[in-house]
């Protein structure tokens, strides 16, 4: 039995990058795109989006890190826990999942993305992270109201297999308008269903990769919306 001092320490090279992770943490120090996440995010990230991405991976995580940071700064908290993702997912087996950063998005979706920006797909050739012809979940937190009329509510309109999870939505807001004329509210409720700000950074929580697959979960805090021909 050999006791350790000190924590083990592994280093990969990324193109121009050294990516160090010890203790479930993986830290890039460049200067110019430093990033600290969880060490198992970082092999998704490696994995699903390196072979599309090369080169800019790590100024990709940086900015998407950086861009996670300034969000939890101001105090919302919107990143929903899996649990409710899975279960949202479950309803129509989605395959896609749109909102986030792509250091907090859950892994157990096929394609990730947030606006234009692409988190992962399986197609390496693939630019684009506006819908495809599948089945979806969003959280609508992440998207502004111009955004989600002009680029998603269309789509939304074509299909009857998506859910959408949002905050309690003023009246006379655009989003709450177009929920109502094509969609239906089936859960909300109260409960602990967000991750505190900073879990991406840290490996204090464990991160399946695969959560039990549930039906008829109770989605809580968040109203959850789907097509209304399907209810």
């Amino acid at each position: 039995m050999a006791i350790l001092k000190d924590p083990i320490e592994s280093v990969i090279q990324w193109h121009d990058w050294q990516i160090s992770t010890s203790e479930g943490i993986s830290t890039s120090t460049d200067f110019h795109h430093p990033f600290q996440i969880e060490g198992a995010r970082w092999h998704l990230l490696r994995t699903l989006a390196g072979p599309r991405l090369g080169t800019e991976l790590v100024p990709f995580i940086s900015r998407e890190a950086q861009l996670q940071r300034d969000i939890d700064a101001t105090g919302k908290i919107h990143c929903m826990a899996w649990v409710v993702l899975s279960a949202a997912r479950d309803l129509y087996s989605a395959t896609q999942y749109l909102g986030g950063t792509a250091v907090t998005a859950p892994p157990f979706f096929d394609t990730a993305a947030r606006s234009d920006t692409l988190f992962w797909h399986p197609d390496p050739t693939r630019i684009s992270g506006f819908p495809v012809d599948s089945p979806l979940v969003m959280a609508l937190a992440d998207f502004t109201d111009n955004d989600f009329k002009e680029n998603y509510a269309p789509h939304l309109q074509r299909r009857q297999d998506w859910v959408i999870l949002t905050p309690p939505l003023p009246n006379g807001a655009k989003k709450k308008a177009l929920l109502e004329q094509y969609g239906h509210k089936i859960a909300t409720g109260q409960g602990k269903v967000y991750r505190g700000r900073g879990w991406w950074m840290s490996a204090v929580t464990p991160w399946p990769l695969t959560l039990p697959r549930s039906r008829g979960g109770c989605l809580k805090d968040r109203p959850l919306m789907r097509n209304a021909s399907q209810c």
